[in-house]
């Protein structure tokens, strides 16, 4: 590699945004399950009680998912976890 031609030797690989798979798909298990929940419209209390955790488990799982997805606000998770179901 030289500096006059940085990319003489590089491999470009393209594919289609429709063989990605969702951005769900780098969610965990435990993160989906409260997801699933979330869309539904269950709150942080109602969720805990259901999976059998604290409610500030369920929170931190939904902040987890909230910045894996790089949403701002439940509304926003709820809207892009519909459009990838």
């Amino acid at each position: 590699m030289t500096p006059a031609d940085p990319f003489h030797l590089m491999v470009w690989t393209f594919e289609h945004l429709r063989d990605r798979p969702p951005s769900s798909a780098v969610l965990t298990a435990k993160e989906r399950e409260v997801a699933r929940y979330i869309v539904d419209g269950h709150t942080s209390k109602e969720i805990a009680q259901s999976l059998g955790i604290s409610p500030r488990t369920v929170e931190i799982r939904r902040g987890a998912i909230m910045k894996k997805l790089s949403v701002g606000n439940a509304a926003e998770l709820v809207a892009r976890m519909i459009v990838e179901r």
